[in-house]
């Protein structure tokens, strides 16, 4: 039946936990390590890609206000801008309204006097007219 040789049992146990040990020092142990290694580099970098990212958004937020103060600070310094050149317009149109209305009373006296001259000169000329009317009916 089956014979069991105990010293080949033996020298077969003793060379497969001596591949055993061997294997564990070379391949195991190594690969291991390696790969806690790794996790702890892999944890690592996602905390840093955290932190990166809480201060990426920390960064954002900080842009979105400076953008935020620079657009009211814009806003504000645009409508100081218009109400200046409002108040410009106006002063402008007033004193061009004063110009006008001086240079309008000065025309209007102009043409008072050119009235008083023309009526003047028509009441001097008035009785020559007369006189060529009166001949003219005459002559009828």
């Amino acid at each position: 039946m089956l014979d069991i040789d105990f010293g080949l049992m033996l020298i077969s146990a003793t060379i497969f936990l001596t591949m055993m040990w061997i294997l564990n020092k070379i391949l195991y142990i190594p690969i291991f390590s390696f790969m806690k290694q790794r996790d702890k580099s892999i944890k690592h970098d996602l905390n840093n890609a955290e932190d990166n990212n809480n201060y990426v958004d920390e960064l954002n937020k900080e842009a979105n206000s400076i953008i935020e103060e620079a657009r009211l600070k814009v806003n504000s310094f645009k409508e100081e801008s218009i109400n200046k050149e409002k108040e410009n317009a106006k002063k402008e149109t007033s004193r061009h309204e004063l110009k006008i209305k001086k240079e309008h009373e000065i025309f209007l006296k102009s043409l008072n006097s050119a009235k008083i001259e023309y009526k003047n000169a028509l009441l001097s000329q008035l009785p020559l007219f007369k006189n060529s009317v009166k001949n003219k009916i005459l002559e009828i």
